[in-house]
Parts: structure tokens; C-alpha cells; sequence
């Protein structure tokens, strides 16, 4: 993660070669490095802090328990779990809570 408000310039990483007997080729349609930003309030303290611990399991709430199980059980339990389940129910939720257009 780099720390900044702006940037201009090139960013630079370390590629370690660990074949010296075959051609390498680095292409312009697969790139080796994909910026993301983050915006700041991401990663700030108060956010990163901002949880609940439940010291028990007899703690949980029904609802707690549903979340579990949808969450963790039921996709493991499927057979033929097709990829990308949560990101594609992740962004129809999105798209249920701002009223656009479901992201692909």
C-alpha cells in the first residue's frame, strides 16, 4: 500500500527471474501490476477498530445463525458451486441498495 494523496510518476516494483534458460515475454495486454485505490477512511484506525467481539457462541442471535450458515454452510455444502457465487450476490446486493445497475 502507498500512502499518498496524489500521485505522479511511475510506480516500481521487483520481479524475481527464476528461469535463466527459457525466453521470457512480457506482454501489453497482461499486466504484471494493478493499481487499486483505497480511500483513506478504508484503513483509518477508527474504522479498523470499529467491531464487536461476542465472547460465546450462546451469544449469537438467530439471525447470527442464519447469516452462518448462508455464509459458510450452504456454499460448501454445494456440489457444483459455481465461481464467483459471492461476488455476483455481493453486487446484486449493491445494486438493490443504490437502485442501479448490477456491476459485471
Amino acid at each position: 500500500m502507498i500512502e499518498t494523496d496524489h500521485w505522479f510518476g511511475p510506480l516500481i516494483t521487483n520481479i524475481r527471474l527464476i528461469k535463466t534458460d527459457v525466453p521470457i515475454d512480457f506482454r501489453q495486454e497482461h499486466p504484471m501490476l494493478q493499481v487499486q485505490p483505497i480511500p483513506r477512511v478504508a484503513y483509518q484506525e477508527v474504522t479498523l477498530n470499529n467491531y464487536e467481539l461476542v465472547p460465546e457462541l450462546k451469544q449469537f442471535t438467530p439471525e447470527d445463525w442464519d447469516d452462518y450458515y448462508d455464509t459458510v454452510v450452504r456454499p460448501n455444502a454445494m456440489v457444483d458451486r459455481p465461481r464467483g457465487l459471492y461476488a455476483a450476490a455481493a453486487r446484486k446486493r449493491r445494486a438493490a441498495e443504490t437502485g442501479g445497475p448490477i456491476d459485471t
